[in-house]
């Protein structure tokens, strides 16, 4: 039977699993600027589209070879 241990002797060991990104809070400024940046990747078909370029070789696709992942026409894909 597991030994039981009054809470008074627990410790408890607590590390971030990583570097925090920031040591302090953002100014307005720079709120604006990621905000216009979420905002941009806050749609589905934007946000699969950089995650598809970023998956080709060197970063780089040719609309020709986006479209097929989408039930888009291609001038669309080009827009977004």
């Amino acid at each position: 039977m597991p030994k039981l241990v009054p809470a008074a002797e627990l410790q408890v060991v607590v590390e971030a699993c990583s570097t925090p990104l920031v040591g302090e809070p953002i100014s307005d400024g720079a709120a604006a600027g990621l905000a216009r940046v979420f905002k941009a990747l806050g749609d589905p078909v934007r946000l699969r589209l950089v995650s598809l370029i970023g998956a080709h070789q060197g970063g780089e696709a040719c609309v020709c070879e986006l479209t097929t992942a989408f039930d888009l026409s291609q001038p669309t894909i080009s827009h977004h």
